[in-house]
């Protein structure tokens, strides 16, 4: 309680003239200098993973193993929208193939040429 009767809010902009998410240049906030030395150092860090054609390589497999997976969910999200399609979804996924397919599509990725390329094997 005693903390938010000493809180002093004020607006981003100088002396409470200007807007906040004004378009001048000259006037950063504290949070935008902050935001932007984050992104600085996630991209550095990235940069220097991915500098490792090891790391670069499973970065690699996860994207090209998660496809199928991510597919079904984009599936889900547009079967789920409609009532009568929804019960058939359902059904699908537990008496038939269902989620098993994912499963299947991803262990054949592991066998599929052109993702074992996408991911720097070679044959």
């Amino acid at each position: 309680k005693h903390f938010l009767e000493r809180a002093i809010v004020q607006a981003a902009g100088v002396d409470g003239e200007e807007k906040i998410g004004t378009t001048n240049s000259g006037v950063v906030s504290v949070q935008d200098r902050m935001l932007r030395g984050s992104c600085q150092n996630a991209l550095v860090v990235s940069c220097i993973i991915l500098d490792n054609p090891m790391n670069r390589q499973m970065a690699m497999m996860v994207v090209t193993l998660s496809e199928p997976t991510v597919q079904w969910h984009a599936d889900q999200n547009v079967e789920l929208r409609d009532v009568q399609r929804t019960e058939a979804w359902v059904k699908n996924q537990v008496v038939g193939n269902g989620f098993m397919d994912v499963l299947q599509r991803t262990m054949s990725l592991l066998a599929s040429e052109v993702a074992l390329k996408q991911c720097d094997f070679t044959m």
